[in-house]
């Protein structure tokens, strides 16, 4: 061939041999494993909010009328808190879990007053109805999301070397 050419042999079935491998090992990927990890790291944001009283874009919570009063009632000096809000029993709190299948991960509660926090709305009795506030619990912050995206990334990665 005139000019310039560039020639590539495959050694023998060395670098074929060492693709299969690492195909082999993604094919087998074990997401569920991978899915528990993250279905535990949310969970851990999702109680972290609950200790910060904001929604998973960093807002606060709008106070409860609960820890309203109760701060309101403390004497000048004292240091007893209130309360937090969405944390009078802990029962919400205490209900966050996460379950891992392999082809999804998902964080939430069974508590069934939960979707009234967190997506607010008129609640109460008749004659005692009033607006419950938003206040979101649930859901991916953007730090969750490159979490998650990182996790992914470095799972697929060790399994590929």
């Amino acid at each position: 061939m005139a000019g310039a050419s560039l020639q590539c042999r495959v050694d023998g079935l060395g670098m074929m041999d060492r693709a299969g491998i690492r195909l082999d090992r993604l094919v087998k990927f074990d997401f569920l494993g991978l899915h528990r990890d993250i279905g535990q790291a949310l969970e851990n944001s999702t109680l972290e909010r609950f200790a910060k009283g904001e929604d998973p874009e960093g807002k606060p919570w709008k106070e409860s009328g609960r820890v309203t009063a109760a701060n309101a009632r403390r004497k000048p000096g004292e240091r007893r808190p209130g309360g937090k809000t969405l944390q009078d029993t802990a029962r919400l709190k205490g209900s966050i879990h996460f379950e891992a299948e392999p082809d999804q991960v998902e964080v939430g509660t069974d508590v069934i007053y939960a979707r009234i926090h967190q997506l607010g709305g008129e609640t109460g009795r008749p004659g005692g109805r009033f607006e419950m506030p938003v206040r979101a619990f649930l859901g991916m912050s953007g730090d969750d999301d490159r979490l998650v995206e990182t996790m992914y990334e470095d799972r697929i990665k060790e399994r590929l070397l």
